[in-house]
This record gives structure tokens, sequence and C-alpha cells, in this order.
């Protein structure tokens, strides 16, 4: 969460100010929400959260968020709607997550905030080998991202599991016999 914290920070042109600082915090702690929400939150005015919202807005760090899902929703610079939950834009980068089963992958791609912006599934042959699978995987990701309208650049982080036994301490496979096709 820091991590992405810092990364919006750097990418922006002139460095937010503490207030600033502690509602992307919130935000990517606790997901999207309101302006009166973030202000209780924050322990700020009203009239703080929404010219901060107006400002990052602007700056393309925040985006208004549609009632139904993480689409972000036209709204008019004169006039923001006040009712919609405010997110971290995606241009800020996602997050990736690969879990390879023993007979499918699953992807899903998330912002920082914690919304879904797509996942996608493949069976896949018991017998198949590992590098195999991660080349599916990697052109399924690449599918995903274009339906997403991410560029792959805008990844910050890929968590990849496969199914198979390792240490916990050291993530060493146990056993070839453990691993199957990741051996």
């Amino acid at each position: 969460r820091i991590t992405g914290l810092r990364t919006i920070i750097s990418s922006m042109r002139t460095s937010p100010g503490a207030t600033a600082r502690r509602l992307l915090s919130h935000l990517i702690r606790e997901g999207p929400t309101h302006r009166a929400d973030l202000s209780r939150g924050l322990g700020v005015s009203r009239t703080t959260v929404t010219n901060l919202a107006a400002e990052l807005t602007e700056a393309s760090v925040l985006v208004p968020l549609d009632r139904d899902g993480p689409v972000a929703a036209a709204t008019s610079p004169d006039r923001p709607q006040l009712k919609q939950q405010l997110g971290i834009s995606a241009r800020r980068g996602v997050l990736v997550s690969v879990v390879c089963r023993m007979t499918s992958t699953a992807i899903v791609v998330g912002t920082l905030d914690g919304r879904l912006l797509g996942s996608s599934g493949q069976d896949c042959p018991r017998d198949q080998t590992g590098h195999e699978r991660m080349r599916r995987a990697g052109v399924l990701l690449d599918e995903l991202l274009t339906g997403c309208e991410v560029e792959p650049t805008e990844v910050l982080r890929l968590h990849l599991a496969v199914n198979t036994q390792c240490d916990r301490e050291s993530g060493e496979v146990i056993a070839e016999q453990a691993a199957g096709p990741w051996r």
C-alpha cells in the first residue's frame, strides 16, 4: 500500500500536501468512498475534500465512479456530482494476480484501491508443462489488459501462484514429484 502511494505521488507534477497524501492513503486502505465519508474519515471539512478531489481528479489521480461498478463516470468540470464515489485512477497503476491450479489458470486485474477491473481464466490439460502454462497465461494477461484498457507498463505488481508444494520460509519446491509440471 505504501508503494502504491509512492507511485502516485512520484507521478504527480507537484507534490501533494499532507491532507492529499492522507486522502490517497485512505482510498488505498479502505477502497473507493464518497466525499462525505472521506471528510469524516480524515477529520477535515467537506469543502477541503471537495477541493482536493477536484485537484486530484484534474491531475488524473482520482476518478468519479458509477454507482454500479468500476467504470469512471462522466462529470462536468463546472459542477462535479458530489454523490459519486471517488477512486484511484487505473492510470496510476494496477495490480495483477495469476493463479495456476492443476487444471486451470485464473487472472485478475485490480486498481490500487481494490476495484476489480477484469478477470479471465482458461482450462489447462493436467499434463501441460509449466513453460507452456506460463506462455498461455502471458497471452491471456495481454488480452485481459487490452480489454481493461490498461497498458502493460501500468502493471505495478504481479502476484503469481502455482500449484505445487513449497517451503514456507525459503520458497523452494519441496520435492520434484510434488512440483509436477513446475519442476
